[in-house]
């Protein structure tokens, strides 16, 4: 190495933290006493989304209950946001459980689905819906799924937050 590259990098060292060994000390004590761990917490930002809204309400096999239930979600402020936290659940058991977050989530089952928007119907919907579930609950799950499908979560932002400094590092999203 020059003397010019040596006096360079001599100049321009970085400040580390000296290791200083203490006599009569055992180092790998004095790393076990101290943390070995470092907290951090993931931060996500989804957005639900229903983008072929208008072309499921279209659908020749839809049942009249079936669109008004979609309808009724669509335009009530809570029940669409309840959806749309299943959705967002129901994607993190799809694509990360085999990941981090394995056994953490679960999908919802067909009645949670309908359980979460029933405080929103009129009484004679949600009975409709209620009995369709007890005569026929395979055609019901098939049915209240292809409802639950037309809500779509997309990961938008991410961030690696450290949680003992609060310094975070912000993460690419590809598109899927």
């Amino acid at each position: 190495m020059s003397a010019h590259r040596q006096d360079h990098i001599a100049n321009n060292e970085v400040s580390r933290p000296k290791c200083e060994l203490i006599p009569g000390r055992n180092p790998a004590e004095e790393i076990r006493s101290g943390p070995t761990a470092i907290p951090f917490r993931l931060i996500a930002d989804f957005v639900v989304e229903t983008s072929t809204a208008a072309e499921f309400l279209q659908r020749a096999d839809l049942e009249p209950q079936e669109r008004d239930l979609f309808l009724i979600v669509l335009t009530t402020p809570e029940a669409l946001n309840r959806m749309c936290r299943l959705a967002i659940v129901s994607d993190f058991e799809t694509h990360f459980a085999d990941c981090y977050f394995e056994d953490r989530f679960r999908g919802p089952e067909p009645v949670d689905i309908l359980d979460c928007v029933s405080p929103y119907l009129p009484p004679a919907l949600e009975s409709w819906w209620k009995e369709f579930q007890q005569e026929n609950s395979e055609y019901f799950s098939y049915r209240i799924g292809l409802i639950f499908m037309e809500f779509r979560s997309a990961l938008r932002r991410t961030v690696i937050q450290d949680m003992t400094t609060g310094d975070a590092i912000p993460l690419r999203v590809s598109e899927r």
